[in-house]
């Protein structure tokens, strides 16, 4: 029977490989995944399949940005709009909010020219999203959030993703390298919504390496 958990989980690690350029590992997980479709499916097993997808959505939709990781319409989770900046708190259809800080709308414009607001935001359900698949991470670099936005080493190109740019930044008295996926507020956003980091995580020195070397550089600090 295929496990679609597995399945979720292999093509995710794909993705990363890919983003990474290690194309030899991506095929390795993709080929993975065909044998695993391959098999018979025992029906009898999945029900209920097509509700648990509707009681569950964890998508980050490349034209909006919207990334959400919680029950559909669950209390405390912006289902309602189809982008992944986040609102205020108070506001309506929200989730729970903390502020972060401002960034230099100059500096980020190399992600696209289309900023409305110098806020940054992290949700509640980006926060379980970055503990439930980088544990321990959150915690490590949580207090580095602020000084990442306001001084990154280096912004690189997302190219799937609208508005988006990764961040990277190294802590150096800490050793500490890590990335932060930020979506940007542009003028096709709601207005009450902000700039909202939608992940990160720890990353190594080889995989620093790799990203500077297989990605678009917007920005490299002096």
């Amino acid at each position: 029977m295929i496990i679609f958990e597995n399945l979720e989980r292999l093509l995710y690690i794909a993705d990363i490989h890919r983003r990474d350029g290690n194309y030899d590992k991506t095929c390795e997980l993709l080929i993975k995944v065909a044998r695993e479709l391959a098999k018979p499916i025992d029906f009898s097993q999945v029900s209920g399949i097509i509700e648990d997808e509707k009681r569950y959505n964890h998508n980050h939709d490349p034209k909006t940005g919207k990334f959400t990781s919680a029950p559909s319409g669950a209390a405390g989770v912006d289902n309602s709009a189809g982008n992944g900046i986040i609102k205020e708190k108070g506001t309506k259809a929200t989730s729970e909010v903390k502020i972060i800080g401002k960034l230099d709308i100059n500096l980020y414009s190399c992600v696209t020219p289309d900023i409305t607001t110098d806020e940054v935001v992290i949700t509640d359900t980006q926060i379980r999203h970055i503990k439930e698949r980088h544990p321990g991470d959150y915690e490590t670099i949580e207090p580095f959030f602020e000084e990442a936005i306001k001084a990154p080493d280096y912004i690189l190109q997302d190219k799937d993703y609208y508005a988006t740019g990764l961040v990277l930044k190294s802590v150096k008295a800490n050793d500490i390298r890590f990335q932060l996926v930020l979506r940007l507020h542009t003028s096709n956003d709601d207005n009450e919504f902000r700039n909202s980091i939608i992940s990160a995580w720890r990353i190594s020195e080889t995989r620093w390496n790799n990203y500077i070397k297989n990605k678009k550089i917007l920005y490299k600090s002096e």
